[in-house]
């Protein structure tokens, strides 16, 4: 599940397709969002990227993009604490610790995930000990989506305490 980009100021950025929307890592292992992306596009930064993609390890999709003007949404804080009071209806203490951790923010106002130190979005889960896990599950927990699935995870292998 890797991509590659080729540009002048880019020679090599890996990215990862997950759940129909990138993350992208530079060579610093810094991640930048597709909404980050999408505004290297619009200012005309990257006037054309080629990408590779593989979706499989034994397949592999070339693909050719251009300036793009989509724009990438995400949700409000109304529509994340809807999704957290709905996600965790039968379990109301989940409720309580997102308000807690984030005020059921995943993103901060500029479409990045909320973050303090390694720790993202409404469930404040630590990045560095569980992304990879979540990954492998299917999650990305940059994502509201993603990040309320693990957390119902971890609380079904763990429980509340901290």
């Amino acid at each position: 599940m890797l991509l590659f980009l080729k540009r002048k100021t880019f020679q090599r950025l890996t990215f990862l397709l997950i759940n129909d929307s990138f993350i992208f890592m530079n060579r610093k292992s810094k991640y930048i969002f597709l909404s980050q992306f999408n505004a290297f596009l619009s200012r005309g930064a990257l006037s054309a990227v080629f990408l590779a993609l593989a979706f499989y390890p034994s397949t592999a999709v070339l693909a050719e993009t251009s300036t793009s003007t989509a724009t990438t949404t995400w949700p409000t804080l109304v529509e994340s604490e809807a999704a957290v009071r709905s996600y965790f209806a039968e379990i109301p203490i989940m409720i309580s610790i997102a308000k807690c951790e984030s005020g059921y923010r995943q993103h901060n106002s500029d479409g990045t995930p909320l973050r303090h130190l390694d720790y993202i979005g409404v469930f404040q889960i630590d990045e560095n000990i569980h992304a990879k896990k979540a990954l492998g599950l299917g999650w990305d927990i940059h994502t509201l989506d993603g990040n309320l699935a693990y957390a119902k995870y971890l609380y079904n292998q763990l429980g509340a305490g901290p």
